[in-house]
């Protein structure tokens, strides 16, 4: 498991998105050192940390994206794991703004729906919450 701490929205003057995107970036560089070929992310800092659903897809993919480019020899699939469909939704529209490489757009970046009920539950239950 790799931990990535994502910024706080304050008002977009506190180096905010530079924040966001490091800590995908330092993720898969992470994951590229240890020999992970796939890793999973949430949308970070799209929850309690108030970022606002647009700017917290568009550093994820420009993140995600940027490494892929960067290490074409690296055969990594990211996996986003959304808790609901406006989330999924926003998400392939920004791919679809960003991804030019159809294979990366296809192949390379996956969403994975299946955890969407067990994600509602634990947001639901405070006692699943404070465990998780």
């Amino acid at each position: 498991m790799i931990r990535a701490v994502g910024s706080r929205w304050f008002d977009g003057k506190h180096n905010e998105p530079k924040l966001l995107y490091s800590a995908y970036k330092q993720s898969l560089l992470i994951a590229k050192e240890n020999g992970l070929h796939s890793i999973g992310f949430p949308l970070i800092s799209a929850g309690i940390f108030g970022y606002h659903l647009d700017g917290a897809w568009r550093k994820a993919i420009q993140a995600c994206n940027d490494f892929i480019c960067n290490y074409l020899d690296y055969d990594i699939k990211v996996i986003f794991a959304v808790l609901d469909d406006k989330i999924l939704t926003a998400g392939e529209k920004i791919i679809k703004d960003i991804v030019l490489d159809e294979k990366v757009k296809n192949s390379v970046i996956k969403w994975c729906e299946k955890y969407t009920a067990l994600f509602h539950s634990i947001n639901e239950d405070d006692e699943l919450r404070c465990f998780f």
